[in-house]
């Protein structure tokens, strides 16, 4: 489900794996039109979510979700477990899960670095790994946090995208020639996405927005370089 918020987009696509448009609700419309008490029932619901995201095609004759047995969603972009090691190594996210009742996912919040730690464990000891690898300030080492000189960077996210979070701002806002844009209706670099002729009013306008931002900058350095 986490996932398929990332790529939540209007109509059908299969950036990570074949979907209709607005996933989500497609996936939460069999739960919403048939609420049950009973967990046999309910448990048949969730297995729909799933087939929707792992075989929404109907071709697939065999569902497996383990990356180290198979394939998954993901394959197509590299080694399937690649993102998991990054993260386990030197892109540290704190992340975590509220659960009941917010969602439905277990809670693992408040994140706690030893617990990250387990789980990366779990995940990797076999294949070598141990405390040591992990740089939870890598980025920040490497790259900095504080860029008091950037300038002319448009900052895009979509509130349907869970990655979000991580986003600069959470609110439409201008520091100089740094621009926040959020999109109420934006999955996963939904406005970086090309033209469709189902795309909502709102990323067409914020696309228009992007291009005025750039010609302005391009603008701008026309005009100071002229007068050297």
């Amino acid at each position: 489900m986490k996932s398929m918020a990332m790529i939540d987009y209007p109509y059908p696509a299969n950036f990570l794996t074949p979907l209709p448009g607005w996933p989500v609700k497609e996936a939460c419309r069999p739960l919403n039109r048939n609420p049950s008490k009973s967990q046999r029932k309910n448990v048949w619901l969730l297995s729909h979510m799933v087939s929707l995201y792992y075989n929404y095609t109907g071709t697939t004759k065999t569902i497996c979700a383990n990356p180290e047995k198979c394939e998954g969603p993901y394959a197509q972009l590299g080694d399937p477990l690649g993102w998991a090691w990054q993260s386990c190594t030197e892109m540290v996210m704190p992340q975590c899960d509220s659960g009941l009742p917010n969602d439905f996912f277990p809670k693992t919040c408040p994140f706690t670095i030893e617990e990250f730690l387990n789980d990366c464990g779990k995940q990797f000891n076999s294949r070598g790994y141990h405390p040591g690898l992990i740089r939870p300030n890598w980025i920040i080492h490497n790259y900095g946090d504080h860029f008091p000189s950037a300038s002319n960077i448009v900052f895009s996210n979509g509130k349907l995208d869970p990655w979000s979070g991580g986003g600069w701002k959470d609110s439409n806002t201008r520091e100089g020639s740094l621009v926040s844009i959020i999109l109420e209706q934006g999955a996963h670099h939904y406005d970086l996405r090309g033209a469709h002729k189902d795309d909502t009013d709102e990323v067409k306008k914020v696309r228009e927005q992007e291009a005025n931002e750039i010609k302005n900058w391009i603008k701008q350095a026309k005009e100071k370089y002229s007068k050297l």
